[in-house]
C-alpha cells in the first residue's frame, strides 16, 4: 500500500467499510457512542450566549461560531483576527462575545510593527461599534516614546474614541 499522503493513486478497490459514528450534537457534549468529547462545540461558554441571542440562527452557524470561540486564545494573530473578524460580520452581537474579542485582540497587539499595525486598525474599527470591550485596556493604548508614528496615531484615534463614547 501507498503511503496516506502519496503522490500517486493507490490501484487498490477496497475501501474502508467502517463508517464514522462520533455524531456531535449542538449543545451536547457526548458523542453517539456516549463517551465525553473534550473540547466539542458543546464545551464553549458562549454556546448559551448564541443561543439565547438569536434562536433562528442555522445549527451549522451556530456550531461554527460557537467552536470558533476557543481560538480567540491562540497565540498566532491571523488566527485571531480571522475569527474576530468572524464573528464580527457572521456573528451574533453580545457583550460578552465582543468583550472577549477585545480583550483577545489587545493582547496579541504588542506584537512586531506590522502586526501591531493591522491589530490595531481592526481595533479602531471594533472600537467605534463596542467601546465598552476595550474600556478596560486604556492603559495599553497610550502612546509610548518608542512607538512609530502611525502606531501613535492610532492609539490616540483609539483613545479619542474611548473618551469621547458616553
Amino acid at each position: 500500500k501507498k503511503a496516506f499522503y502519496s503522490d500517486e493513486e493507490d490501484e487498490s478497490c477496497e475501501e474502508d467499510e467502517t463508517p464514522l459514528t462520533s455524531t456531535v450534537k449542538h449543545g451536547d457534549n457526548k458523542s453517539s457512542s456516549g463517551m465525553m468529547m473534550i473540547g466539542g462545540a458543546g464545551s464553549s461558554n458562549a454556546a448559551t450566549v448564541v443561543d439565547s441571542e438569536d434562536p433562528y440562527l442555522d445549527e451549522d452557524h451556530k456550531l461554527l461560531l460557537d467552536s470558533s470561540l476557543p481560538l480567540l486564545k491562540s497565540r498566532n494573530a491571523g488566527v485571531v483576527l480571522a475569527v474576530c473578524s468572524l464573528h464580527y460580520y457572521c456573528g451574533v452581537s453580545s457583550i460578552k462575545i465582543r468583550s472577549s474579542m477585545g480583550k483577545a485582540l489587545v493582547r496579541i497587539h504588542r506584537d512586531r510593527r506590522e502586526i501591531q499595525y493591522v491589530v490595531l486598525t481592526s481595533i479602531k474599527m471594533l472600537v467605534n461599534e463596542c467601546p465598552s470591550a476595550f474600556t478596560p485596556f486604556l492603559n495599553d493604548f497610550f502612546v509610548k516614546a518608542m512607538d512609530p508614528s502611525f502606531t501613535r496615531m492610532i492609539k490616540l484615534d483609539i483613545l479619542t474614541s474611548l473618551a469621547l463614547e458616553p
